[in-house]
């Protein structure tokens, strides 16, 4: 039984472990009940197959997507009360939440080698265009115009849009299987309710799919433009709050998993392979590939079933915290960096230790030079919790400074056994008053992700010190590694997309300029890698200053700033305009698997990553590949499909069956598979070569300090890299 205590100012609510990542607590999910009486919860759940099926019947849940043993369901909250207790259910994930992220100008086509493949003279062994035909390309987002001439074919009389399920729309009839949200199938119905507070689906779709019908020589026409298309407007919950880590654009896990479900089932039944693009993100989560979400990916993904995310937009903050935490105390100030002169900073963080490990938590306020005004009490993760508290302390000029937080725990997160608190916290007198947190642990590597506001989107880190002070003695910075995002970024069958700039200098029709660059980093791109030690992103793809179709529905005099074409059909205005994001970047990507998909249908979500490790452009932006800010380089149409057509299926990689153990290691490592005396090369994560030799019987002695590096191999013209992690 949970139990509540109320003890001075801090409040403990026990909780199931079943819970595995949620931003609901007991307290939170019992009052969205006593508000919304009638509306029933969206979940993931992983279950025990043999005797949930039966219960649930007699429990009257609804279930929608089975992906294995996790499975998208409904349940009221009576009914989410009963399977925190019971047995069956393994683990229960409420609503994870993530957002859009969020410019492909006529550049970006060639960029991605992608006009030697659809415009004449073709490239060397292309003998028609690939343009993406008789391949499923779906977009799981929001604020779509259906209308919009992008979404024609290059004539304008054939509407391409074959699917939309419309999830906030619940006046019509739902997909088979689902009892929410209508699918529409005609135009005349998939433009009968529109949306007015976002372009984001309507750009990223054009990037994928679009065939620039009515821009000026279809000069804005996205990658796989013969492609049909399946558009998932999403369902997202917490009307009441605005767009922000809590807030309305906030989309539950489960309704993305529905929507994927769905465009997978309807290319079944149509017969044709797909490719779902999906760029959203967030940093809320483990950043292993071990969410329930990604766990699900996994399942749903195959041959022919392909899904690509973005990376994420943290490339330039301090955003991740990562340190080993062996009896000692981890000292950092957590800072919002888009609210740094308000009176009030507010913090959304997340803090994971390693696998069946135990950690501490304390939080403080410093003054300007370091000095701790007061703390509150330690708690750690061997209570599955959750505590609300508020510190005082004296003020500088009288009264007193106060911090406020809640913090839910989770002891043992289903997925990967680590120790999890989402912290929620609440600064009133940041100026005078820095936030400091402790933690302490017998032995954990700790990682953090500090998402910033919490009611407003913005960006946070971790700093050593008070604002424009010196650093102070035993505090910790952040950085910006490990950074790619949950959903879009982490999974193990996803393919993870970076961004480049590869735009030239324009004016917007308002005369207003924006600036290009050829080849560089975005430098807002997210890099990895995972904490597990996986290469992510998987490859980059042009994603600054892109121009794509704007949906009037939401257009106003602010946007009319980056408006760059306008073309008036039927009486109608419609708009192209210029966004930056990796947002963009993955729905290039996304168009030119389309075409891979369109030459080999069955392409795996392994043999992807095959074709783009081999095809990729390296050049001196990239420098070394893989590594974790490009991935495998720049992603290229012509010689993917080149790739595929001369060598996938034909004979498996030699190199993939070699090995290295143990990894992690302490520095002494040895490889199986290889033959003797094969080279060696060592880099640090930036792709600066550190050291390299030769393996002695079949063993090298590495004397490299504790940390994540990329280790080469070459032998016989057979080359492998890989990440190894040397432990102190």
């Amino acid at each position: 039984m949970r139990k509540i205590f109320l003890i001075g100012f801090v409040l403990f609510i026990g909780m199931s472990a079943s819970f595995a990542q949620s931003k609901w607590t007991a307290g939170s999910l019992r009052q969205f009940h006593e508000a919304n009486p009638n509306q029933n919860f969206r979940l993931l759940v992983q279950v025990s197959e043999a005797v949930a099926e039966e219960s649930f019947k007699e429990q009257g849940i609804l279930v929608f997507s089975r992906i294995g043993n996790i499975w998208s369901i409904a349940a009221s909250y009576e009914q989410v009360v009963w399977m925190q207790e019971a047995p069956e259910v393994l683990a229960i994930e409420l609503s994870a939440v993530q957002k859009p992220q969020g410019m492909m100008d006529s550049l970006s086509r060639q960029a991605s080698f992608v006009h030697l493949v659809q415009d004449k003279p073709f490239g060397a062994g292309i003998i028609t265009p690939f343009t993406g035909k008789d391949v499923i390309v779906g977009i799981i987002d929001v604020g779509f115009q259906l209308d919009h001439p992008n979404f024609y074919d290059t004539s304008g009389t054939k509407h391409r849009v074959v699917r939309y399920w419309d999830q906030l729309d619940d006046t019509g009839n739902p997909p088979t299987g689902f009892n929410y949200g209508s699918l529409h199938t005609t135009l005349s119905d998939m433009t009968a309710k529109t949306y007015s507070d976002e372009t984001h689906g309507t750009h990223v779709a054009g990037i994928a799919a679009g065939s620039g019908y009515g821009s000026k020589n279809r000069r804005h026409a996205g990658v796989a433009y013969e492609a049909d298309m399946v558009f998932v407007n999403i369902k997202y919950y917490d009307n009441t709050l605005p767009p922000s880590a809590k807030g309305d654009l906030l989309v539950a896990s489960p309704a993305i998993i529905d929507g994927l479900d769905y465009i997978f089932r309807y290319a079944d039944s149509a017969g044709k392979p797909a490719v779902v693009n999906l760029s959203w993100g967030m940093h809320t989560g483990p950043h292993d590939g071990t969410s329930l979400f990604d766990l699900a990916i996994e399942n749903l993904t195959g041959p022919g079933k392909i899904f690509v995310g973005s990376a994420g937009n943290s490339g330039w903050t301090r955003t991740h915290l990562g340190k080993f935490v062996q009896k000692d105390t981890l000292r950092t100030l957590p800072f919002n960096n888009r609210n740094v002169r308000a009176d009030v900073e507010d913090m959304y963080i997340d803090m994971w230790g390693s696998a069946r490990t135990d950690f501490s938590v304390s939080l403080g306020l410093v003054d300007t030079n370091g000095f701790l005004h007061g703390s509150s009490a330690y708690f750690d993760t061997q209570r599955d919790t959750v505590i609300q508290g508020l510190l005082t302390v004296p003020g500088d000029l009288g009264g007193l400074d106060s911090l406020e937080y809640t913090l839910t725990i989770v002891s043992r997160y289903s997925g990967n056994n680590k120790p999890n608190i989402l912290f929620e916290i609440f600064n009133y007198t940041p100026q005078t008053r820095r936030t400091a947190l402790f933690v302490q642990s017998d032995s954990s590597q700790i990682h953090a992700w500090n998402s910033g506001q919490i009611y407003d989107w913005g960006e946070g880190g971790f700093a050593p010190s008070f604002w424009g002070h010196p650093g102070l003695p035993g505090y910790t910075s952040g950085d910006n590694a490990f950074i790619v995002g949950e959903n879009g970024g982490t999974g193990k069958q996803t393919i993870t997309v970076a961004a480049y700039n590869s735009s030239q200098n324009g004016f917007s029709i308002d005369g207003l300029p924006y600036y290009g660059g050829w080849g560089n980093l975005a430098p807002f791109s997210s890099q990895g890698p995972t904490v597990d030690g996986r290469i992510k992103p998987d490859i980059a793809a042009p994603g600054e200053n892109v121009i794509s179709s704007y949906s009037r529905h939401a257009y106003d005099l602010g946007m009319r700033r980056s408006v760059t074409d306008t073309v008036v059909i039927g009486g109608v205005t419609n708009y192209w305009g210029i966004a930056s994001g990796t947002s963009m970047a993955s729905p290039n990507a996304c168009g030119v698997i389309a075409l891979f998909l369109e030459e080999k249908a069955t392409l795996t979500p392994d043999i992807i990553l095959d074709v783009l490790t081999n095809s990729a452009t390296v050049d001196d932006q990239t420098g070394q590949v893989p590594n974790t800010a490009w991935g495998r380089g720049k992603i290229n149409a012509y010689e993917g499909l080149r790739y595929i057509q001369t060598s996938v299926g034909i004979e498996e990689p030699k190199q993939s069956e070699w090995k290295v153990f143990p990894n992690p290691s302490t520095g002494n490592i040895h490889v199986w598979g290889v033959p003797e005396g094969a080279s060696y090369w060592v880099y640090d994560l930036s792709g600066k070569a550190l050291t390299s030799g030769q393996f002695a019987n079949f063993s090298a002695q590495l004397n490299l300090e504790s940390g994540l590096y990329i280790l080469r191999i070459e032998s016989q013209g057979q080359v492998k890299s890989m990440h190894l992690q040397v432990l102190p």
